[in-house]
């Protein structure tokens, strides 16, 4: 039993210290001329920047775990992708991930995916 509660721990750990990471980061990278996207671009970027680029093995640990069901890493892998942070910036795959997150009940995800949906 001690050992379970002490894995419980440093996941939580990980898991506030990856959503610090990737929170406050900021890229100089925006889309293109459409104005949905261009709109939802500036709400999402309303955060400062902070945080240091992402790390390949931070990307990959992420999807991973997005793989095996944990809606929190979709979430995380999603805001990457939009930011361009540790990977390509790539809308859809970013969309994809926020939807993937929204329907497993995180809630910043289905935010994330409308904003970048809006018409």
């Amino acid at each position: 039993m001690r050992t379970h509660g002490l894995v419980v721990l440093v996941v939580a750990v990980m898991v506030a210290v990856m959503v610090a990471a990737i929170g406050g980061c900021k890229t100089s990278k925006q889309p293109a001329a459409s104005s949905s996207v261009a709109d939802a671009a500036v709400a999402l970027d309303a955060v400062p920047a902070a945080a240091p680029t992402v790390s390949p093995e931070q990307i990959a640990a992420w999807d991973k775990a997005c793989q095996g069901g944990v809606a929190e890493s979709c979430y995380n892998l999603g805001v990457a992708y939009y930011k361009g942070n540790g990977v390509v910036q790539d809308f859809a795959k970013a969309v994809a991930l926020y939807d993937k997150a929204c329907q497993a009940g995180v809630a910043q995800g289905c935010a994330a995916r409308d904003k970048l949906r809006k018409p």
